[in-house]
Order: structure tokens, then sequence, then C-alpha cells
């Protein structure tokens, strides 16, 4: 299990030990930014007043280490089961269907079928302990979670408003809080950003009328941009402050609570990035005539899959 999972997941699991004995309860808000290297955190071109306060208040891993594959629902699935991939059975954003050859969005699966082991959200259920969740990945449908916008697509790959429940939807609307506005921009690189705002105002009403013990919130402009444009890049860098923001409201949230003595945050994030500028192409190797029949490739977003066929032959196939 990489370092940097395992440091935050520690840290949770010992709130939430404690929550389930502490007299008058604890709190553990988890907060992942989507493609946040921790390099990032030492760069002092990027204004991030609220994270580097609670970083300098209390502990920082020093890891920058993620999982492999190093995406999305991978790393966030042992972020909250603490097992790696193989395990948990999240191995990639988009996987395949090898009998169908059906692509599809593992987070579109109820978690009871995406999930193979259990997660936090189930060891808080378990301690009678309330849960809330903000578009975190393998959520739909989950029964460990009390208030959930759950992380689900369209074909289009936007975020599906018709998968969250519809008291979560009236209860937030009735708070004043423009949720349908999360799903308007979700996608959008210039407009994301209020996606994540209205997010995290989602997730603040939720910790001042509900104190859950344990709420996970994952933001995502941070992302969107750094595929676009490379983690480098000044919009980059203005995805960065957003998040931050995005976390003030949390925290600001928290004090309004009356719980901040009694609230452990977790930032953490599920990858980073790279700035790449050479290619290399791998189909003139798979062309072969030997190999023809041999393989059959997956290619998957940003990765590669070879898969043997029944015609492989290990002595020739070398």
């Amino acid at each position: 299990m990489n370092r940097r999972a395992l440091s935050c997941l520690l840290v949770v699991l010992v709130a939430l030990g404690v929550v389930s004995h502490a007299q008058g309860g604890r709190h553990v808000v988890l907060i992942t930014i989507d493609g946040f290297a921790n390099f990032h955190l030492k760069n002092p071109a990027i204004d991030l007043p609220t994270i580097r306060a609670l970083a300098a208040s209390g502990v920082e891993a020093a890891s920058g280490e993620t999982v492999f594959p190093s995406v999305t629902h991978p790393s966030h699935t042992t972020l909250l089961t603490g097992v790696r991939p193989l395990r948990h059975g999240v191995t990639n954003n988009r996987m395949t269907n090898r009998v169908t050859g059906e692509r599809f969005h593992i987070t579109n699966l109820d978690r009871t079928a995406s999930v193979k082991v259990p997660t936090l959200f189930d060891v808080a259920r378990r301690g009678g302990l309330s849960t809330a969740s903000f578009f975190w990945p393998e959520t739909k449908n989950d029964p460990s979670i009390d208030f959930n916008v759950p992380e689900v697509f369209t074909a289009e790959s936007k975020g599906d408003i018709a998968a969250v429940p519809k008291a979560v939807l009236d209860e937030l609307r009735g708070a004043g809080v423009p949720i349908d506005d999360y799903f308007r921009y979700y996608g959008d690189s210039f407009l994301m950003g209020t996606s994540d705002y209205v997010l995290a105002q989602s997730a603040a009403h939720v910790i001042k009328a509900r104190k859950p013990s344990l709420l996970a919130i994952h933001f995502l402009l941070t992302d969107e941009v750094q595929h676009e444009l490379g983690p480098a890049h000044y919009r980059a860098h203005a995805a960065l402050t957003a998040a931050d923001h995005a976390v003030g409201v949390l925290v600001d949230a928290v004090r309004e609570a009356g719980i901040t003595d009694q609230t452990t945050f977790v930032v953490t994030a599920d990858h980073g990035f790279a700035t790449i500028d050479k290619q290399v192409n791998l189909a003139p190797v798979f062309a072969d005539p030997v190999l023809q029949g041999a393989v059959k490739l997956h290619p998957q977003g940003w990765s590669l899959f070879v898969e043997k066929t029944p015609a492989f032959d290990a002595a020739r196939h070398q």
C-alpha cells in the first residue's frame, strides 16, 4: 500500500476510533483535491493559505506516492479502503467487460457491485456514526452513507444529477444551495470552479445542519485544468487556489457549527501530474505478424493493457 494512502487512512481510522469512544463525539472531514501533487504545496507561486495553515497546525505526509494505475477511481477507493486496486476491484476509471466488450464507468455501478471490500463508510455505519459524501467515486446507492451526492456520470461523461436522491436535492435547494449549478458547470474548465464551490456549500450546509461523524468530498477543477494545460500553467495554479478557497468554506462551516476542536481535517489527493513532451508509439511492436492473434490490446484513456489470448505460446512469443 502506498505511503500517502496509508498515512491519510491511519489519520482517518484513528479519528473514527476516537469518534466511537469520545464523549460528545468527534468528526472527520476527508477532502481530496484531484491531481494535487505534493510539490504544489511547496510552490510559493501558488496561493494556498487555508491548506498550508491546516498543514502547519497538524501533520504533513512527506510522500507523494500513489497506487497503480495512478488515476482517480483506483486511488480514491484505496484511500477509503486501505487496500490496493487488485483487492478492492476498482482497477481503472473505465473498465471493460471481457465477455461483451462493453466499456463503462466503474462509478456508475452500485457501490455494493463496484467495491469488493469494506470502506470507511461501512466502518462508520457499523459503529453507529453518521456519514455524508459529496461526489466521491464509487458511492452510488451506498447503504452506509446517510447524505449522498454520488459521483455518477451520464453517457456524455457529465455529472448525473438523476443519481442524487430526491430528498438530498430537496434539502439542499431548500437551504438555498444552488446544487443544480454543480451539474450545469461540471466538466467546463473555465466554469468548474463554480461547481467545486457549490459542492463546498453543499457540504458546509450538512456540516452545520447535521454534524456528520465522517464527511468525504472530492474537488475536481484541478484535474480538469491540468489534463488540458499541464501542472505548470497559470490556470492550473489558479485552480489550486480555487480549491484552497473551497476547503476554506468547509473550515468556516466547522467553526460556525461549533465543532472545530472536535474535527480532524484530512486533505489529500489521488495522483499528481507531470508535463510530458514525448510519446512512444507501440503500434509497430504489436504489428509484428508473430503476435497477430496472440495478444489483444485494450487502450483505456492514458493506459494500454495487453491481454494474452488462448493462442499465446510462451515459448514462441517471447
